[in-house]
Order: structure tokens, then C-alpha cells, then sequence
């Protein structure tokens, strides 16, 4: 009869290990409708410091290009917004625990889609491949054989890897550091934002020694929704898509720079003056030979 009760005892801790295991993780929540959300609103989490996206700015107001896009979002949709500001181990852990409803603008990671679902992006921008028309290495072999400077950023270094593993990348602290490992030869090939190469060139000009050679890779940051909450994630996008281009224009603007700017022809742009200067000399030849 003893030597039962270790083999009950040990049988015991067995079968209660999955009930212990089970009230460790969250059970998924159950689909919500639509109609909830519109009537209740939604908790919007938001990075606590991440310029320009969202950000405490010196008078000591939040604000940044997600803290507007959402703020249009809630507006044209007419959902009330609950807005939270957390760094993302604290966000994340709050979105697995369904505390929160919606991440406002976060980079895409494979093992987060365990307890989120992806939203369409929230924003796309570029980074366009840069060498020097000088440089030892041209478009088609910069990324065979030279070195390509991009920035420290996990994110940055994940998706060049992803897309270019043959590539010999170097990381740098940031955008301004990398257009200026380039000018001064330490690497051959950048990977960076044409905003940076505009605002560098306004500083210093620069643009007239380089050559675009065409995009490198794309950065984008999504929004995400708890895991299965399809009819949220269709607000989520359906609301986004509907804020009118000229507003969505307004707002990326105000914190990006947009748009490439050319090199200047200078033949093209002094060929008007040249023509107007020589229609004034004619002129006034033939009036000096009438008063002759």
C-alpha cells in the first residue's frame, strides 16, 4: 500500500502540469463585431519615442506622423480613440494579453503574427542604391563586388540580408553617417532615403557627385490588430484607405521629405535668359543703325 501513494503523488503533478501551462497563456479572444467597436471604441497603443513617427516634442506635446494619421483615421471613421504611448515589450505583452486592441505602427516581425495580424502599411518609403560617378564601382557591380553602407537598424540589416546575402554590408549610426562614409570613399555603394541625400545636399552639395542607381529596399511600418480579430483589421484598413489624398498629401509632408529632386540642367535653364539677351542686342543694333 506504500508504494502507492508515490506513484498517485507523481501521477498528480503529471496530469496538473497542462492546467498550470494553460493559465499561463491567454486564451485568444473571441471575434468581435464591427458594430462593438464603432459603439465602444478602440485602444490605439502608439510608440512612446520613436521621432517622427510619435514622439514628446520640446513644448512637451506628443505628436508625430502616427499620432496624426490615427487621429485622421478616427475622424474619418467616427470611432472613438483611446490612445496609449509604450515602448514595445510593453506594448506587445499588452497585445498578447489582449489589453489592447490595436498597435499603431510598428515593423513587420515573423514571430509576432503568433498573436497579431498584420494591417496593410502605414507607411512606405524607400532607399535608393547611391555610388559616386567617380567611384571604382558602377550600378551593375557595386553590389557584387563593392561594399554597401547602410543603416544600424535591426530591421535594415534584416531585410538586406533577406533580399542581398551575397552583399558585403556596413552598418553605420545613422543616415548622415552613411551619405558621409560615402563621400569620403569608406564605402563604395550606400542603401539610404533620397530625403536624406535632399537634406544633406541643401547643407553641402553634394547630389552632382552621385548616381541613383534605383531602389534598394523598401521600409515600411504596419498597424496590427489581436490575432483573428478579422472584422477590426477591415476597419483598420477599410478607415485608412478612405482618409481623402490630399489630407494623407498634408500630413506626410509634414514630417517626411517627399518627392526626388533632379539634377539641375543648367544648359536648359540658362537656354530662355540666352535667348531673351540675344533678342535685346539685335534690337538694339538695329536701332544704333537707324540712327545712324
Amino acid at each position: 500500500m506504500k508504494r502507492i501513494w508515490p506513484i498517485i503523488f507523481i501521477l498528480s503533478i503529471v496530469l496538473a502540469a497542462p492546467l498550470c501551462h494553460a493559465e499561463e497563456s491567454p486564451e485568444p479572444p473571441e471575434p468581435i463585431s464591427a458594430d462593438v467597436y464603432r459603439e465602444e471604441g478602440v485602444t490605439v497603443v502608439l510608440p512612446d519615442a520613436w521621432k517622427p513617427f510619435s514622439f514628446v516634442d520640446e513644448s512637451g506635446t506628443r505628436t508625430g506622423y502616427l499620432v496624426e494619421l490615427w487621429q485622421a483615421w478616427a475622424s474619418q471613421t467616427g470611432i472613438a480613440v483611446r490612445y496609449e504611448y509604450k515602448g514595445l515589450p510593453e506594448a506587445f505583452k499588452d497585445m498578447a494579453n489582449n489589453a489592447t486592441e490595436i498597435h499603431g505602427g510598428l515593423r513587420f516581425a515573423e514571430e509576432h503574427t503568433e498573436f497579431l495580424d498584420y494591417a496593410e502599411a502605414v507607411r512606405s518609403a524607400p532607399s535608393v542604391l547611391v555610388i559616386k560617378d567617380d567611384g571604382p564601382f558602377d550600378c551593375a557591380n557595386i553590389l557584387s563586388e563593392g561594399t554597401v553602407g547602410i543603416v544600424d537598424e535591426a530591421h535594415t540589416k534584416q531585410l538586406a540580408a533577406g533580399i542581398y546575402p551575397d552583399v558585403k554590408v556596413v552598418a553605420f549610426p545613422d543616415e548622415k553617417a552613411v551619405i558621409n562614409a560615402l563621400m569620403t570613399d569608406a564605402v563604395e555603394g550606400i542603401a539610404v532615403g533620397y530625403p536624406h541625400l535632399a537634406a544633406m545636399d541643401a547643407e553641402t552639395p553634394i547630389m552632382e557627385e552621385l548616381n541613383i542607381c534605383r531602389t534598394f529596399l523598401y521600409h515600411e511600418v504596419y498597424a496590427a490588430v489581436q490575432k483573428d480579430q478579422i472584422e477590426l483589421l477591415a476597419l483598420v484598413d477599410n478607415g485608412m484607405a478612405e482618409i481623402p489624398a490630399d489630407q494623407m498629401k498634408q500630413i506626410t509632408e509634414r514630417w517626411f521629405l517627399t518627392g526626388e529632386r533632379p539634377k539641375p540642367d543648367w544648359l536648359m535653364a540658362a537656354f530662355p535668359a540666352a535667348i531673351a539677351f540675344i533678342g535685346i542686342v539685335v534690337i538694339v543694333i538695329l536701332w544704333l543703325r537707324r540712327r545712324g
